[in-house]
């Protein structure tokens, strides 16, 4: 299988080469020569994905002719998992000893514990009232015509300046 994936992957440099030349001398035949550069790109992707989709069933037929507790098997699927692929939240255990593989499930599971770890008994009280204050603030008004008149009044050149020197 490699050699085929490795001959179909020069046959597609080689088309390339060959349209990116006729490109460059404008050669009529260009159009002929990009579509075979496509057929041939294509062609290429096509061996490619059925030679991963062979190994990944060969993988599959070795773990499965393995026992599941033995150091053979787990080596093949660490192997065969990678990191990658690997949830980076181990399973969670739940209440009833089971485990939560799947991300609802232990999202379900931390919004429960985090609720259960934020809430408190108030054993019936009523939560208690604050006295108002005598005195208030009177309202702050932002003038757009202030505003303007504020920043156009400032320097520039001067922040500018201030920020250099106490670096």
């Amino acid at each position: 299988m490699k050699s085929q994936i490795d001959s179909s992957n020069q046959t597609q440099k080689q088309a390339y080469r060959a349209w990116v030349a006729a490109l460059g001398t404008k050669d009529p035949n260009c159009i002929v020569l990009k579509r075979k550069y496509n057929r041939a790109s294509r062609f290429f992707k096509r061996q490619t994905a059925r030679a991963k989709s062979k190994h990944v069933v060969k993988i599959g037929e070795q773990l499965s002719s393995y026992p599941t507790g033995t150091r053979k098997f787990w080596l093949l699927s660490k192997a065969a998992l990678g990191n990658f692929s690997q949830p980076s939240m181990p399973p969670l255990h739940m209440r009833n000893d089971t485990l939560t593989h799947t991300a609802k499930e232990k999202a379900d599971l931390l919004c429960t514990l985090f609720a259960s770890n934020s809430t408190l008994d108030d054993n019936g009280k009523t939560p208690p009232t604050i006295p108002r204050c005598q005195s208030s603030m009177p309202d702050v008004q932002f003038r757009q015509k202030t505003v303007r008149r504020a920043l156009f009044s400032l320097d520039a050149r001067r922040a500018a300046l201030a920020t250099t020197t106490t670096t």
